[in-house]
């Protein structure tokens, strides 16, 4: 990551395995760490568990849950007044799959299978007849960060439905990653217009081949020709360290920063090419 030019990055957790590279790292981390609890009677057990894994990291951290059909009502409620405690950013892997919308909208598909092979207690879990995020965002807390993740099946609907709440959204997309998991990118023109600011990110190896900001960008201005070479740099640089709370230092070349410059090569008209790489200057 420091060879492609990355400085600071938002990082998922569940275990401690990370804290020495990372205090000892030149990239500034925020780690999230992650719960696991679609059984309603697990919440509380979750969230005591992982706040304390915090004390294990130096580096800036907070708990979060990991996904929609990984979580029930009563661990985002927890969740909830936890985060009435002081800052608390949040970061939920979105409808990175159509069955998670299945899920939500009839109760069933290949995750009750998953869940009856886990031994997990779906009783209390009722169908919505909605997809996963219009469950969600009205149990999510109205005074944090919220990174969306992936999002490759959102729909225009949901997007309308997430403006009727006063939630500090962000989205943010990792298209090597949806390409290597459903072979298709989220319908980014939806995006655009919601006024929540736009992120990206690369998930994994994983999922991905490289962990590299520029290819993520390549890739989205080779498939979609009206996201501009403007935005895409917002999407990679100020974007993110807002939403990490990272702006006082990163981000954009204003002076009493240090956010570390890049040479982007082989720009044609404006846009990125193929043959676009990234060199670190500082």
């Amino acid at each position: 990551m420091l060879n492609n030019g990355i400085v600071a990055v938002g990082d998922i957790s569940n275990q401690t395995i990370s804290t020495d590279i990372k205090n000892s790292s030149k990239i500034k981390y925020h780690t999230f760490l992650e719960m696991l609890a679609f059984d309603s009677s697990k919440s509380t057990e979750a969230i005591e568990n992982t706040i304390n894994l915090k004390g294990a990291f130096k580096t800036p951290t907070s708990i979060t849950p990991h996904a929609p059909y990984s979580l029930s009502k009563e661990l985002l409620k927890d969740l909830t007044k936890y985060c009435k405690r002081g800052d608390n950013k949040i970061s939920i892997h979105n409808q990175e799959n159509d069955e998670e919308n299945n899920l939500y909208r009839y109760k069933e598909g290949p995750f009750m299978d998953f869940f009856k092979e886990l031994k997990i207690d779906t009783d209390r879990f009722k169908a919505q007849s909605k997809n996963s995020i219009q469950t969600m965002i009205p149990f999510l807390p109205d005074n944090q960060n919220i990174l969306l993740v992936h999002n490759t099946y959102t729909s225009l609907k949901d997007i309308y439905f997430t403006k009727r709440f006063n939630r500090k959204l962000h989205w943010c997309f990792c298209p090597s990653s949806n390409l290597y998991i459903e072979n298709r990118f989220p319908t980014f023109e939806f995006f655009k217009y919601t006024n929540y600011p736009i992120t990206l990110g690369t998930d994994s190896l994983a999922s991905n081949q490289k962990l590299c900001i520029l290819t993520e960008m390549k890739l989205i201005q080779k498939n979609f020709e009206d996201v501009s070479f403007e935005e895409l740099l917002k999407w990679a640089t100020i974007n993110g360290a807002k939403f990490l709370g990272f702006q006082n230092e990163l981000g954009s070349i204003v002076n009493g920063k240090t956010p570390g410059l890049n040479l982007i090569t082989n720009i044609k008209y404006g846009r990125l090419t193929d043959k676009s790489a990234v060199r670190k200057l500082i």
